[in-house]
């Protein structure tokens, strides 16, 4: 009958199956044909097909090329899962109906029509092409597979079985013959097409190595016939009243292996991993268990199996875990679903390899471990606590250390008592030791380098440092039963520990400021970077925390090394230090010395100090004979002593400059009669504020535009700093001959949140509110009139308010504040007044601002 195009076609189709192994087909004499390279797969569900589906390797022939294969055949070459190749040639006689330039057979993938059993009721989803079916209605071909070669893996010898059938529906008026130089035809298995029994007539012949099947009407089904004794020849041929097909496949066997656990884990981190493996030791597949749970482990499955040769069965700890086998007693069981076969299987084996020898055609085992943690059994691991956090982390392992020993020692009433009841190795790779039964009770583990049992006193291996119960004894309580006791760590680090503080060596609170020394008053710097360098490498680093404190951790075998911040905190300078119990040099601000492995060092310090600053510029004109007057602030960083200094630089240089400094006394921008001419060093102490005034005197003869540059210099000494630190910083005033400027505005801050009087700079926290104060002075001849005065917000500050002066100067009628940002954000303050400013008078306002978190 006349069929319609693949997948719509209406009648009988035929499969042809057989699982082979893959090798390279020679062609012609004296040559070597190319091959088309391809594999074979098991189905992935099974329908009405058998349990066993997965031990059926369905040949996969995408790439077959007909017109190859009707000349001198087309050689090719099957990699299967397992390493197991195979090799042959497909040669395609056409009987009838296809004309020399027709495509007689062609390869497709099931199902090969949506009335057939494989790929619609059974064997689903077998991927490739493993069909080799009738390009044309109403044709028959021969398909001769020829030259069959099996190869395993290496330790394998090559038996195998070559199965066949109906890859299509053989219906009315079409036909299958399989013939085989094989071992005689056996039928394995019927699958049926849905709910149909129907299957077609059987006849078998030629001593048992010809299968003719004569389809009849109806829902056919399928049968598959299986040849063993390694069947070189294979010949399928299709008779097609509409279109039809053959499967071939090799029949191995299909095996899986998965590991669970019994009860609980021996450590919660514990972990199994389960493997199939060659003889020869290469893995084929494997898994994992994971999370908390026990049991219910996706196996490690290979469904295609080579059965003639010996392959294992393994499981070995995840990486990861702390506990070892030797925590757990294992047992092994396997399944076959086979139950006619007689290949021996371990049952409640206590083993995590097993070795099969060889497998049975049809085989299909699943494999258990089952592991069980040792009853009472008491263990942990001495690892090399690299991180110093104080936990074993998956990568850290055991310290590498030989000779060291863990004691179970009597704990009664809460006091470790000798003799030890027991001692464990600790293994020096992974760092694992284990009691493996310990009565209930009360006892201590104890760290030793020495397996004596009478003693008790714990003893860390040379160069290294406890972190996790670092004393080297841990107290436990055994309860006995059937379940181990949690794991017990000790956390060992191999090299010292240096701790210190970074501080404001001020001498706040009666200390001594610039000392080196960390008086109790002293505050702590945080968040400043310590690190310790061999040569210019970094090996340690620590921030310091909120009192100032830090902790390096110094690996062995550093050589010397320098112990210092990583920079220098902005505005300080590095007063001295503490060189602790290191017995190292500390020149400011590093400390050097060589450290030694397994000591712990303390009382390290290293002092800052605010560097003095000195402020402001100033610039005024004025007529010749007159003179004009600056003032400055110096603030002291720390206690010490300075002494101020004026030189000068004129433009012409003419004679009759001259300056004098006053102290002001009361800091207010103002000479007063009171206020004494500075010549003598003055003794400060840290946030001392010194306010100058520099009167420069104008010589009569002055011409317009002469210039005179005086530079103020505060020399400052810190006091008690060894060896000495002293530090100069400089102020310039610039007086220029001619008409003098009316309105001079000066600024000024203090912090209103930690208190202090007003400065050109304070130092300030985010949170904390600063008071600008704003001074407007006439230094003219004659009134200001229309006077205004305008300011913004710094830059990382919001608005809280602004005020007018408390009382105006006279002739100043009125103030008021007439823009202002809103509160919380930023922007521009104005002051507007009515009246008029007289010559010499002052006047000030103010606002506040927050400093931004």
């Amino acid at each position: 009958m006349s069929r319609a195009p693949l997948f719509v076609r209406c009648a009988w189709r035929a499969f042809l199956l057989v699982a082979v192994a893959l090798l390279l087909a020679l062609g012609g004499p004296g040559r070597v044909q190319a091959q088309t390279v391809s594999t074979c797969n098991p189905a992935l569900q099974a329908g009405t097909a058998p349990s066993d589906y997965r031990d059926y390797c369905w040949l996969d022939f995408s790439g077959y090329n007909d017109g190859t294969a009707r000349g001198a055949g087309q050689s090719f070459r099957f990699d299967l899962p397992d390493g197991t190749r195979i090799s042959l040639k497909v040669v395609v006689d056409s009987l009838s109906g296809v004309g020399n330039n027709e495509t007689a057979v062609t390869a497709v993938g099931v199902p090969s029509w949506s009335d057939s059993a494989f790929g619609n009721k059974a064997f689903m989803g077998i991927p490739g092409q493993p069909v080799l079916y009738n390009a044309k209605n109403a044709s028959s071909a021969r398909v001769n597979l020829t030259n069959i070669v099996v190869t395993p893996p290496t330790g394998g010898t090559a038996n195998y079985s070559i199965i066949v059938a109906d890859g299509e529906s053989s219906n009315a008026g079409e036909t299958l013959v399989f013939n085989t130089n094989g071992n005689d035809w056996t039928r394995v298995a019927q699958i049926r097409n849905g709910t149909s029994n129907t299957f077609p007539t059987q006849s078998i012949t030629n001593g048992g190595q010809t299968v003719t099947l004569t389809g009849v009407s109806g829902t056919v089904g399928s049968n598959i016939y299986r040849s063993d004794g390694n069947p070189t020849t294979i010949r399928a041929t299709i008779d097609g009243g509409g279109l039809q097909g053959v499967i071939i496949g090799v029949r191995y066997a299909s095996i899986s292996v998965v590991s669970q656990f019994n009860g609980s884990r021996s450590n919660p981190a514990d972990q199994l991993a389960y493997s199939l493996r060659t003889g020869t030791g290469t893995t084929l597949v494997s898994g994992a268990t994971s999370g908390t749970t026990l049991t219910g482990f996706a196996p490690a499955v290979m469904p295609t199996v080579a059965a003639s040769y010996p392959f294992q069965v393994v499981q070995s700890m995840a990486p990861g875990s702390i506990g070892t086998l030797a925590s757990y007693t294992t047992s092994l069981t396997c399944v076959n679903a086979n139950t006619s076969s007689t290949t021996p299987l371990p049952v409640n084996q206590a083993v995590n390899t097993y070795t099969f020898s060889s497998l049975k055609y049809g085989d299909s085992i699943a494999c258990t471990f089952t592991s069980t943690p040792i009853p009472g059994s008491v263990g942990g691991t001495v690892y090399s606590d690299a991180n110093r956090n104080g936990a074993q982390d998956a990568a850290e392992s055991g310290t590498g250390v030989s000779g060291l020993y863990v004691k179970l020692v009597p704990n009664p009433a809460g006091t470790c008592t000798g003799p030890a009841k027991q001692v464990a190795t600790v293994t020096a790779a992974t760092g694992a030791f284990n009691f493996p039964s310990v009565p209930g009770g009360d006892y201590c583990l104890v760290l030793d380098t020495n397996n004596t049992l009478s003693d008790i006193t714990p003893t860390l291996p040379t160069g290294w440092i406890g972190i996790q119960n670092g004393s080297g004894s841990v107290p436990i309580s055994v309860a006995g039963g059937t379940n181990p006791e949690p794991p017990q760590y000790f956390g060992l680090f191999n090299g010292s520990r240096l701790t210190g503080s970074v501080f404001a060596d001020l001498g706040t609170g009666g200390g001594i400021a610039n000392d080196g020394a960390r008086q109790a008053s002293e505050a702590g710097i945080a968040g400043l970077t310590v690190r310790a360098l061999s040569g210019g490498t970094m090996v340690a680093s620590a921030v310091t925390a909120g009192d100032g404190s830090f902790t390096l951790w110094l690996p062995a075998g550093t050589g010397t090394l320098a112990i210092g911040p990583a920079q220098v905190p902005a505005g300080q300078i590095a007063s001295g230090g503490s060189a602790g119990t290191t017995g190292g040099t500390f020149t400011r601000p590093n400390l050097v010395f060589t450290p030694v492995a397994g000591q712990q060092y303390t009382g390290v310090a290293i002092g800052f100090v605010a560097s003095p600053e000195f402020a402001p510029n100033g610039t005024q004109s004025a007529l010749p004979g007159t003179a004009v007057f600056y003032p400055h602030t110096f603030d002291a960083g720390s206690g010490g002593q300075v002494a101020f200094s004026v030189s000068a630089a004129a433009q012409p240089a003419i004679s009759g400059w001259t300056s004098i400094i006053y102290r002001d006394t009361n800091c207010s921008a103002t000479l007063e009669n009171t206020e004494p001419v500075l010549s003598a060093a003055i003794s400060v102490n840290a946030g001392d504020q010194v306010c100058l005034i520099v009167k420069q005197f104008v010589p009569a003869g002055a011409p317009l535009g002469a210039q005179n540059t005086l530079t103020v210099t505060a020399q400052f000494t810190f006091t008690n700093a060894t060896p000495a630190l002293a530090a100069t910083v400089t102020v310039t005033d610039f007086t220029t001959v001619g008409e003098p400027v009316a309105l001079v505005l000066q600024k000024r801050v203090s912090n209103v949140t930690r208190g202090g009087g007003l400065a050109t700079h304070v130092n300030a926290t985010p949170g904390d509110v600063l008071l600008y104060t704003l001074i407007a002075q006439n230094q003219g001849s004659s009134p200001v009139t229309t006077l205004a005065i305008h300011d913004s917000t710094a830059a990382f500050t919001t608005f809280v308010d602004a005020a007018c002066p408390g009382v105006l100067p006279p002739g100043v009628t009125a103030c008021s504040v007439s823009s202002q940002p809103a509160a919380g954000t930023a922007g521009g303050v104005r002051w507007t007044f009515t009246g008029a400013l007289p010559a010499g008078a002052q006047l000030s306002v103010t606002y506040q601002v927050r400093l931004d978190q």
